[in-house]
């Protein structure tokens, strides 16, 4: 309950692991820093899902790494 993920437009992915007291960022290395949405599946907390313009990605270690799952355009489903 002290992890929490927040991501927005322009912004990238921020950890936390105390609850908000210190965030870090988790996904700068990825070639966009766009959030269209991220999820934590609910079963297995390790494992993030990022939704980009320029794909999909996933992580299994709480967004120290990512693996693209989709490489799609996804801009044209974009909500602006």
């Amino acid at each position: 309950p002290q992890t929490i993920y927040v991501g927005a437009r322009g912004s990238g992915v921020w950890r936390t692991t105390d609850g908000g007291a210190t965030w870090r960022p988790v996904a700068d290395a990825l070639p966009t820093l766009t959030v269209a949405g991220l999820a934590v599946a609910p079963t297995q907390p390790a494992r993030v899902f990022l939704a980009t313009p320029l794909g999909v990605y996933r992580s299994e270690n709480r967004g120290d790494t990512w693996t693209q799952t989709f490489s799609g355009d996804l801009r044209p489903f974009a909500i602006d």
